[in-house]
């Protein structure tokens, strides 16, 4: 079997919304997860590197973003909410990071994931808060 980008965006999509305590439509790809507030698996730049390792079984790396969007509502209950599902901690069950890591393997589909870094969250046009969690995977060019 070959990488497939599709399973590894799908499967940490499906991740987040079973690990993650607060209701957020979730999905794999932009335009398809639904009304607000929402979670999606964006494609990084670059979005895939293909010779991190060498060999038969040799690593491509691939960068996503989880974008995560606010209801639009007062600026205090938006930053209230993203500032939980932010938060690190074993014990935080709202946590995106946490529930990333808790199988940094999405099942089996990829050799190991991780979140590096989350941009400051801040308002887009229609009011929503939007914050982007960078993503960074190795998977395996034969078997992933």
């Amino acid at each position: 079997m070959s990488l497939n980008l599709q399973a590894i965006r799908e499967g940490l999509a499906a991740q987040i919304k079973a690990r993650v305590a607060r209701s957020f439509n979730t999905d794999g790809y932009e335009g398809t997860a639904g009304t607000f507030p929402m979670i999606v698996i964006k494609p990084g730049n670059p979005y895939v590197t293909y010779h991190e390792s060498f060999g038969d079984r040799a690593l491509a790396g691939i960068e996503l973003l989880i974008e995560v969007t606010t209801t639009a509502a007062d600026g205090k209950s938006a930053y209230v909410v993203m500032d939980q599902v932010l938060s690190p901690g074993l014990s935080n069950t709202s946590s995106i990071l946490e529930a990333v890591e808790a199988d940094n393997t999405i099942g089996g589909l990829v050799a190991n994931v991780w979140i590096s870094q989350v941009s400051a969250p801040s308002l887009d046009e229609f009011g929503h808060l939007v914050a982007e969690l960078s993503c960074h995977v190795l998977a395996n060019k034969s078997t992933s």
